[in-house]
């Protein structure tokens, strides 16, 4: 095994008893999906100083450490199959610019004697983004198949503490794939996620220019966002472009003290049709307790053979409005 790889803490010799099967990665990949908790890893960081130019796909290459893959024994043979596996979660601040992976969230390539992986990204915004060595740009994640979703009673308690807005107007409880729950809160008996309404006030965009974007050490990047007019304001009856930047009405305040996480759904409901919620979707404890969630769109690209114009889409919910669906997981 190679030095670095010992030293990112992979296990060469895995434990006999913790493995179910001894088929080919099956034991591990079953230990990963049946985690009772939403797992996320440290930041996995850039290898070499990168650029990312609008509407080009470029290869991120990734240093890896132990605390980037899940707390599972992990065997030398099975740590590619692990990564495979699990999803991808921009950071926020990139994930704002436009920054996406492709080939569905997998990366490219493992290298385990550098601890590297590679990644394809694409550049959405209009400017390029500079991603300097040694800065954090996703992390894994991955929703254990007995994580404890809230539902019902408690689901309802739990979002009328951490949501900060007006039932009804900012958010709403609904059972995906169903419909919108009543409004009376104490008549609620099935509800399993909350639909965030989106404000149609703050759209953005980020229009074309040749001046590179870089985030790096700014802590308060939402700030310098504003400061350098990266953002442009959506006009009301304006369509938006094929990627853009959106606000909920809500609040999300999740305190760490109650151990809840929030998953963004990957589509969310807005002008009649069903847009994809790129690449950010975490909201993690004590992530959250200034903003409303900035959250960013890709439009579909599927159209009408009759109208040329994109297909419209049922609202599941009835809603009447644009939002997104969260769910609320408590951690143990």
């Amino acid at each position: 095994m190679s030095r670095n790889l010992s030293e990112a803490g992979i296990s060469h010799n895995p434990n006999p008893s913790r493995l179910v099967n001894t088929n080919e990665h099956a034991s591990v990949l079953e230990e990963l999906t049946e985690m009772d908790r939403v797992w996320w890893g440290r930041d996995l960081e850039c290898a070499r100083d990168t650029r990312i130019e609008p509407g080009q796909t470029t290869e991120v290459e990734l240093t890896f450490t132990r605390d980037s893959l899940p707390p599972i024994d992990i065997p030398e043979r099975d740590v590619e199959t692990v990564i495979r596996a699990l999803e991808g979660d921009v950071r926020s601040r990139y994930a704002h610019l436009g920054l996406q992976l492709v080939q569905s969230k997998k990366p490219r390539t493992v290298d385990l004697e550098r601890g590297t992986v590679t990644v394809n990204v694409t550049g959405l915004g209009g400017r390029p983004v500079e991603l300097p060595k040694g800065e954090g740009l996703l992390s894994f994640f991955s929703i254990g198949g007995n994580a404890d979703y809230l539902q019902r009673e408690r689901l309802v308690l739990e979002a009328a503490s951490v949501i900060k807005g007006n039932f009804g107007e900012a958010w709403q409880l609904v059972v995906p794939q169903r419909m919108a729950i009543s409004k009376n809160l104490n008549r609620i008996s099935s509800a399993t996620a909350v639909a965030l309404m989106l404000n149609k006030k703050k759209r953005y965009m980020i229009p074309q220019n040749e001046i590179s974007v870089k985030l790096a050490g700014e802590r308060d990047y939402r700030r310098y966002l504003a400061d350098h007019k990266v953002f442009q304001r959506i006009g009301k009856k304006q369509t938006p472009p094929p990627f853009w930047v959106g606000e909920t009405v809500a609040k999300v305040d999740l305190p760490k003290k109650k151990g809840i996480v929030g998953v963004l759904g990957v589509m969310a409901y807005v002008n009649r049709q069903w847009v994809y919620q790129t690449e950010s979707r975490l909201i993690k404890p004590g992530e959250t307790p200034k903003w409303e969630i900035r959250h960013e769109f890709s439009n579909p690209t599927g159209k009408s053979e009759q109208s040329g114009r994109p297909e419209e889409a049922q609202d599941p919910y009835g809603l009447g409005t644009q939002y997104l669906v969260m769910y609320l997981i408590q951690q143990p």
